[in-house]
């Protein structure tokens, strides 16, 4: 239904003007007429319609009937509804509709969709008596369209209608929302007329423009005096001026409220709360409510006189005390209410706001629920129990009393109250109520049956006990209920239980206060009925509980259980590392119906993305290839496969695995399914890899430490015959210099034969004090050999350098490793850079740099000029057997041995590297500080001293054996020589006199020399040792050092060594 007309909401001349616009540019006519038949908007209409065809009666009908027919098909329009009337002109029409109603319609024509017969257009002229010329001119100036214009334009015309209808739709809302606006003013004056409170609508200068009958009543003015004038004349406080400054600040803030008092018509003064609201409509007005206060001023004075002697009384108190007025909403609160909360007195405004805001909130609706009761008279006090939040932000529990205080009406206007601070006393309750639910909850829904006891003491210490408490699991289990027992003995409800020896035990522990585990059999007809388990102590009331099970079934069923457990256990261990697949039995591809944890282990496939998957997914092309033979092997009971083959991953990754695949019957013989089992045996393939680079390292090993072994042998004999050769040739003569030469030339063999030991990690670790310059230099000529002649290796020693401690050996194997790694990293031409120098490092270096460690340290880098590495490598190069090489080209072990090198010795390595700019790895080792170093200076070694002690020399090397007896003896020795194990305790047993020395060879046949030892030290107790080897000490080194008190000689060994070793033993 239409409240209103189109007219009335959009705008005629805007839209009269756009069609204008757009006839100019289209030659399109147009008209907006609504339901009514009112032409509202109107372009170009023809000539040949409104000059003739509705002029004329008989052609008018026609038209009329065009008419009639777009307005019986107007809302089939989509988006119009169009009709070619009898003499071919189209017309279209479009509704318009604003809010869901139909307003009117937009008429697009007159127009040809195509050139007009003119001929026919003149035989009308004759028939309906039209002047010819003046009727084929009108013909000639309707606009002839395509299709494709009448398409593009409607188009158009479809968003100029939406426009209209929003257009309309807008300003509808806008009449409606003023009606509302209109009506809500009516409404609210209404309101104000009828309001207690008094009312003023003000401009800006203080003009009253409205007033309402309760001021009337409160100032004794009628309405039109009251119009007639302005706020200061009503105004007793303040000034004209005054006046006007406050509304200025009305103006500025948008309100205020405040305080004052106004003058009656009779001359008296009464209080007045004022609340103004400025509003800017019409130049800016103030809204103003007043209310009469005298009544509250003149109670709040009367209160006042007593407040203060109840304050006084109230600081001292630790309650709280608030007094609320009802009318003014205005409360206020003692320091002690304050107090209670955490606040100082001015920390917290008198204002109702800091109840709300303090009081826990469902507290707050509740308070208000029975304070509206209280002033319903529904109930006398109000007298409630709630929380306000403390300062630090906890809870308080608050008690509050209060009194409703009522005006002669007997109207609720003022509230006085305490608060009292019940925390504690909460708490203390809480606890309790806590305890006792938890302790009532957890007892009735144990498990296990429990119940509680009084002793009943006559005398004999406890003789019977009355149940107190049965718990729900109790009365389930003894089929009774809870009145049913309660206050009974235990005799009267079970009279046989005194022979199960559980009262005895009852009685133990009420005497004694231990608690007691009692399992018992009962019986029932004297028959075995059940196996109970009873937990008995006393609580501190001096009760007894019991807690009890009935665990007759667990006992019937435990060994079974322990059997199938462990079976279970077993199968379940197993199939950690075993596959289970079970396969549809179809052909020619099976689908997977079962996938065991152990092959979601393997695989990395959950079960639920596998079943029902075709097994292929985890096959090679060449294994999917085999299914069918294998479909038939299995079919025909045999194994369809059992072998090494290649399986897949989650991801495509392949792995190594043994594979077997067999058949599954059902009880009529057919195979319905198969059962695939798979072990990865990658891990296996890669250790027997590396087992096999670790035998030929061995190999190599044992084949360089043996041969170092005779050669070190043949050089002590050399060494030693070509000293004591010395002894005779004189300096002078040519023999000496040639015998000086063969024993320089022993010498630097021996050199490269500790080194070929270190290399086949053969040689005893002594660590010792080192210059570690010294150390590098002895070892850089093998090092040329070892990288070849391509690298250019440069040598930086530091200029000062502190002492380590290590076996040079272990020095040796660190370069030899870092150089040979160095050496692959270099393609062709490169350089290797080898450095020495001293570093120190505090706390804090080391918190921000992982991996350093505090102290001073000796710097050994070695750097190349190589390919790099990436961030991959760099974090797994310690790791035994990682390598980058191709497989038989490197060992993996090279770098984990210097690792382990390094950190044996208490250092650390760091590694810089990128790819494409070469490695430098930079070792620190601990610098070495030895006292005795430092204050004496070393020993050197003499080959002139001896001694007169006896000593039992035993070597496998009869030319060893000789020349050490021929050394020991010249420097006056007593020497007894054994080729053999066997030979020297036969020798010792024999000797008659004493021994003051065994030097030994470690490996020799029958016995090692450490064993030897023990067996000679038996009989010979405080003999000294002195252990020889050109091999290993394996078996006098404990961890990679020898064990204290242990003297070892390494061969080949010069007098000078030999005596001074020997005269240290038997001097220490």
């Amino acid at each position: 239904m239409m409240k209103y007309r189109l007219q009335e909401l959009i705008d005629i001349e805007h839209f009269q003007n756009l069609q204008d616009r757009l006839n100019k540019i289209y030659s399109f006519p147009s008209a907006i007429i609504d339901n009514d038949g009112n032409i509202l908007t109107a372009t170009a209409w023809q000539d040949i319609c409104t000059k003739f065809h509705r002029i004329n009666k008989d052609t008018e009908k026609m038209c009329i009937k065009s008419d009639q027919y777009i307005l019986d098909h107007i809302h089939e329009a989509t988006p119009a509804v169009s009709y070619r009337c009898p003499h071919g002109l189209i017309d279209n029409a479009t509704p318009i509709v604003i809010d869901g109603i139909h307003y009117g319609n937009f008429f697009t024509g007159q127009f040809f969709l195509e050139k007009p017969d003119l001929d026919y257009f003149r035989t009308q002229a004759m028939k309906y008596g039209f002047d010819e010329q003046e009727y084929m001119e009108a013909v000639k100036k309707v606009p002839v369209w395509t299709m494709e214009q009448l398409e593009n334009y409607l188009f158009f015309i479809k968003g100029l209608i939406t426009v209209i209808s929003e257009s309309g739709l807008k300003k509808l809302k806008e009449i409606e929302h003023r009606k509302q606006i209109e009506e809500t003013g009516r409404k609210y004056s209404s309101i104000l007329k009828a309001a207690m409170d008094g009312y003023w609508l003000t401009d800006t200068k203080g003009n009253l423009l409205e007033v309402n009958d309760a001021y009337c009543r409160m100032s004794g003015y009628t309405e039109d005096e009251l119009l007639k004038m302005t706020i200061s004349e009503l105004e007793f406080i303040e000034s004209s001026e005054m006046v006007a400054g406050h509304m200025q600040q009305v103006v500025m803030n948008g309100f205020d409220r405040f305080e004052t008092k106004h003058r009656r018509k009779d001359g008296t003064v009464f209080d007045v709360e004022v609340s103004i609201q400025f509003r800017s409509e019409d130049g800016g007005q103030a809204v103003t409510f007043l209310r009469d206060i005298s009544d509250r001023k003149r109670a709040e004075k009367a209160l006042k006189d007593s407040e203060e002697r109840y304050n006084l009384a109230m600081d001292a108190s630790r309650d709280g005390v608030y007094d609320w007025d009802l009318e003014t909403r205005k409360i206020y609160y003692s320091p002690g209410w304050k107090r209670m909360l955490g606040y100082k007195p001015d920390e917290l405004p008198d204002d109702f706001s800091v109840w709300e805001m303090l009081t826990r909130p469902e507290d707050g609706a509740k308070s208000w629920q029975m304070l509206n009761q209280v002033i319903e008279g529904k109930r006398e006090r109000f007298d409630m129990e709630f929380q306000m939040r403390h300062k630090k932000g906890h809870w308080v529990h608050i008690l509050s009393r209060s009194r409703i205080y009522k005006d002669t009406h007997g109207k609720p206007v003022r509230v006085v109250g305490t608060h009292v601070d019940i925390s504690e006393q909460k708490k203390i309750e809480m606890d309790r109520e806590k305890s006792q639910a938890l302790f009532k909850g957890l007892y009735d829904n144990m498990t296990s049956g429990s119940a509680i006891y009084n002793v009943i003491n006559d005398g004999q210490n406890g003789t019977d006990y009355i149940v107190v408490e049965f718990n729900k699991k109790s009365l389930e289990m003894e089929g009774k209920q809870r009145h049913e027992v309660v206050g009974k003995t235990l005799l009267d409800l079970r009279p046989t239980i005194d022979n199960y020896g559980l009262i005895p035990v009852m009685r133990q522990v009420w005497k004694t206060g231990m608690p007691a585990f009692f399992p018992v059999k009962m019986y029932k007809d004297e028959v075995f009925s059940s196996y109970y388990e009873n937990y008995i102590f006393k609580i501190p009331s001096g009760e007894i509980v019991t807690i009890y099970n009935d665990v007759t079934h667990e006992k019937n069923q435990e060994k079974s259980l322990i059997d199938k457990t462990e079976k279970l256990q077993a199968i379940f261990q197993a199939a950690q590392n075993i596959s289970f697949i079970i396969t549809e039995a179809r052909y020619p591809e099976p689908l997977i119906l079962e996938f065991s944890p152990g092959a979601e282990n393997i695989f990395g496939y959950k079960k639920e993305e596998v079943l029902g998957k075709p097994v292929s997914i985890l096959h090679t092309p060449d294994d999917v290839a085999k299914f069918p033979e294998m479909h038939k092997k299995m079919s025909d009971g045999k194994v369809g496969f059992a072998g090494e083959t290649t399986l897949f991953r989650k991801g495509g990754e392949p792995f190594t695995a043994m594979f077997s695949a067999y058949p599954l019957f059902d009880q009529n013989g057919k195979m319905y399914s198969a059962l695939g089992v798979s072990i990865d045996i990658d891990e296996k393939k890669k250790l027997e890899n590396q087992l096999s680079q670790i035998q030929k390292i061995e190999s190599v090993g044992r084949l360089a430490g043996g041969i170092a072994h005779d050669f070190n042998n043949m050089l002590s004999v050399i060494l030693g015959h070509t000293e004591l050769a010395l002894l005779h040739a004189d300096e002078t003569q040519d023999l000496h210099i040639e015998l000086k030469e063969i024993q320089k030339a022993a010498k630097r063999s021996a050199d490269i034969t500790k080194q070929l030991l270190a290399f086949a990690r053969k040689q005893t670790i002594a660590p010792r004090q080192l210059d570690l310059n010294d150390t590098v230099e002895s070892m850089l000529n093998i090092l040329r050999r070892l990288i070849g002649e391509d690298i250019d290796l440069e040598w930086r020693p530091a200029s000062q350098i502190w002492s380590v401690k290590m076996d040079p050996s272990q020095i040796d194997q660190i370069l030899a490793n870092l150089c040979i790694n160095a050496r692959d990293a270099i393609d062709g031409v490169g350089k290797l850079t080898i450095e020495t120098g001293i570093k120190s490092f505090d706390e804090e270096y080391c918190s921000d740099h992982v991996g350093f460690t505090s102290g001073d340290f000796v710097l050994l880098a070695v750097g190349d000029n190589g390919c790099g590495m990436d961030k991959y490598t760099q974090d797994n190069i310690f790791e035994p057997f990682f390598t980058t090489k191709d497989v038989g080209k490197g060992t993996g072990l090279g770098l984990a041995t210097v690792y382990g090198i390094v950190k044996q010795n208490n250092g650390f390595i760091n590694v810089y590297s990128e790819p494409g700019s070469g490695s430098v790895f930079k070792i620190y080792l601990p610098r070495f500080i030895s006292v005795d170093d430092i204050t004496t200076p070393e020993p050197q070694k003499n080959a002139e001293i001896g001694g007169t002690e006896t000593i039992l020399v035993v070597e496998d090397e009869p030319s060893i054996l000789k020349m050490t007896r021929t050394m020991l003896e010249r420097k006056g020795y007593s020497v007894i020589t054994a080729a053999s194990p066997g030979e020297a305790l036969e020798k010792a047993q024999k000797h008659s006199g004493k021994i003051d020395l065994l030097m030994t060879d470690v490996i020799m046949p029958e016995m090692n020399g450490r064993f030897l030892a023990e067996k000679i030290s038996a009989t010979y107790p405080g003999i000294r040792l002195l252990f020889m080897s050109g091999y290993t000490a394996s078996v006098i080194a404990h961890h990679g050092v020898l064990e204290d008190g242990v003297s070892f000689i390494q061969k080949p060994f010069s007098m000078a060594d030999l005596m001074t070793s020997v005269r240290e033993v038997l001097d220490s």
